[in-house]
């Protein structure tokens, strides 16, 4: 599994994370990456070969090659799998900055891979056209896209200022920040900062930074030969029991089963 991030142009880091690529060689089934991002919603390309999308919740979703689908923020862990040679292209778009690309409320695409035929109609074939040819070169791909997105930027700055600020005290404190605490630091009420998140971001803030802090210890875990109720305390869990628990709620693994199966196959784009 080859795995590579590119920066995207300048005026565009306020909404997009990177790019990515990401090419597979046809041994095992996989576990594609862990899409805890809250917020963080994807465009993929598929170059080649067949990709399934997983959801023990919600029925499979298949993009043969050749297909482009945009995925929304994930509240749970999901299972990619291939059975032959893949290649996957990528943007990884901040919270909020998935307006770039379509209007639809996050909300209303949490947990969902769709076709992006089914948010953006017809036109979406001449976009899925350009950046699907086999031809075509990485550099070429970003290069297109940067100036797609810069167009759609127009004279914008910023995505939403309440969003990006509630985002930078939620990773500087590790997600280790209550909803009212959050709301007084970037100056708007509890009611208004839930509605920003649900709106923007696909989920409520409580969830965003409990799958931040989730998140942020999963590398740690890989590379870490401390205890599990050590990971558990400095990640600011009350025990290892709670660190456990979030385990089988965002992955369905128990810590131990992750690093036994998973862990070497996940990745997390944009981290």
């Amino acid at each position: 599994m080859n795995y590579r991030e590119y920066p995207p142009a300048e005026p565009l880091s306020p909404f997009i994370r990177c790019y990515w690529t990401l090419e597979v060689t046809p041994t095992q089934p996989f576990l594609e990456r862990m899409f805890l991002t809250g917020g963080g919603h994807e465009l993929i390309v598929n170059l080649g070969g067949t990709f399934t999308v997983i959801d023990g919740q919600l029925p499979d979703s298949v993009f043969p090659g050749g297909s482009c689908f945009f995925i929304g923020s994930m509240s749970r862990a999901k299972w990619g799998r291939t059975f032959d040679r893949c290649h996957l292209f990528g943007v990884c778009f901040k919270p909020g900055g998935a307006a770039l690309f379509q209007p639809t409320p996050a909300n209303e695409l949490t947990d969902r891979c769709i076709d992006i035929a089914d948010i953006r109609g017809s036109r979406s074939r001449i976009f899925a056209d350009r950046i699907i040819d086999t031809d075509v070169k990485t550099d070429s791909r970003i290069e297109f896209l940067n100036r797609y997105f810069l167009k759609s930027l127009g004279g914008l700055s910023s995505r939403y200022p309440y969003l990006e600020r509630a985002v930078f005290q939620i990773r500087e404190t590790g997600g280790r920040i209550g909803v009212e605490c959050l709301a007084r630091k970037i100056g708007v009420s509890r009611r208004n900062l839930e509605r920003l998140f649900i709106h923007h971001a696909g989920l409520t803030p409580k969830k965003f930074c409990r799958l931040y802090r989730f998140r942020t210890i999963l590398g740690r875990l890989a590379d870490s030969k401390s205890n599990w109720a050590s990971i558990a305390l400095d990640a600011g869990y009350f025990d290892q029991s709670h660190l456990i628990r979030d385990f089988n709620r965002f992955t369905g693994y128990s810590p131990a089963a992750y690093m036994d199966r998973i862990s070497g196959q996940t990745f997390m784009a944009g981290e």
